[in-house]
């Protein structure tokens, strides 16, 4: 645990996963509420896949990840990328472009990355 200059604490974990899960795009940081200031960029929360089975998390909250909201923040990376996602795992990336196209044809892909942070202890 770390302070931040206005004295924001945040916890920071690596999140190891047993298989790979997680997917990367072009716009890989997927932050609970987009930073307006260079200055705020420490003070909020977020998370970035740094391998398909390692996810590092900021966060102010203690924060733990499950299968189903890997699915969450993988179809959050998918809405947010404009050139490429990927996965290397072949059947996970499917699954996740799939889940994603379901959450888009019920107007559901707005709330992703509010959802991902939901998951707080």
């Amino acid at each position: 645990m770390m302070k931040s200059q206005n004295n924001v604490r945040k916890l920071y974990n690596i999140h190891q996963s047993s298989i790979d899960e997680y997917v990367i795009g072009d716009y890989p940081i997927l932050f609970r509420k987009t930073p307006r200031l260079f200055s705020e960029f420490g003070e909020l929360d977020f998370l970035i896949a740094v391998s398909s089975r390692r996810l590092y998390s900021s966060t102010v909250e203690s924060y733990a990840i499950n299968s189903e909201t890997s699915l969450i923040y993988n179809a959050a990376i998918i809405e947010q990328s404009t050139r490429y996602v990927a996965c290397s795992n072949q059947s996970e990336l499917l699954k996740s472009v799939k889940f994603y196209n379901d959450l888009k044809k019920k107007g559901l892909n707005y709330t992703l990355s509010a959802l991902v942070f939901e998951n707080e202890k």
